[in-house]
């Protein structure tokens, strides 16, 4: 159902044109120049156009959509990948209409556990658990700003180390599990180096690699960067 409703407006110009139903005091601007689309394959204003071409094509559709889920600014989104703010609000309009489909944060995982396509329901997950700069980074190529970033890495790192404590409750060998903690040390890694290269200004005390690696914390504590006992 929340796919019918994230895309009410889309739906409901394509069954206007199946039964030949002309346009009524509900059409937007949009609205009618995606009629024009795809009754006539032009449309005039490039803006408009660019916002019906990504919906069209899957790889540039996940993104956008998954920026949408992860609550990102569209002014950063305009930022990061070069589109209009009208191209933008012409997206989610007429094809991911969040603000008026979700009432809560359950509505979005319910629709994302959902997903059929793969590729989608990964980038989504990934987005909405992590957050937009997780996108910017990955597929826009910024580097966010450092506190940010360190952010970003102790998303990340939680979000893998969580996963692989399946290794307490399923076979060692399992390959979800193997991934993810390497996956965890790596983090841990990324996160010493920019602790260094920002000096002493941070608040070490509640710091991540402080509470996870500091040793004297009782005999059995193990240093995932090492799995040494420390």
């Amino acid at each position: 159902m929340a796919k019918a409703y994230l895309q009410y407006k889309n739906l409901k110009i394509r069954e206007d044109i199946q039964l030949g139903t002309p346009e009524d005091d509900e059409y937007t601007e949009a609205m009618k120049a995606y009629r024009e689309y795809l009754t006539l394959e032009v449309c005039e204003n490039d803006e408009f156009l660019y916002a019906f071409e990504i919906f069209e094509d899957n790889f540039k559709k996940e993104i956008v959509e998954a920026l949408f889920l992860a609550d990102a600014e569209p002014v950063d989104i305009s930022i990061s990948f070069d589109m209009s703010a009208t191209t933008l609000e012409t997206y989610r309009e007429l094809f991911f209409d969040t603000e008026n489909t979700f009432r809560s944060s359950l509505d979005k995982v319910c629709y994302i556990e959902d997903y059929e396509n793969t590729f989608g329901k990964d980038l989504k997950l990934r987005a909405y658990s992590l957050g937009p700069q997780f996108i910017y980074f990955k597929y826009g190529n910024v580097v966010p700003k450092t506190e940010e970033q360190r952010v970003l890495v102790k998303k990340m790192f939680l979000a893998s180390a969580y996963r692989a404590m399946e290794a307490n409750f399923n076979p060692l060998n399992s390959r979800v599990t193997k991934h993810a903690m390497e996956w965890s040390k790596t983090m841990i890694k990324t996160y010493e180096v920019m602790e260094k290269l920002m000096g002493d200004d941070t608040d070490h005390g509640n710091d991540l690699l402080t509470i996870i690696t500091k040793k004297g914390l009782g005999a059995d504590q193990v240093d995932p960067t090492t799995e040494e006992i420390v």
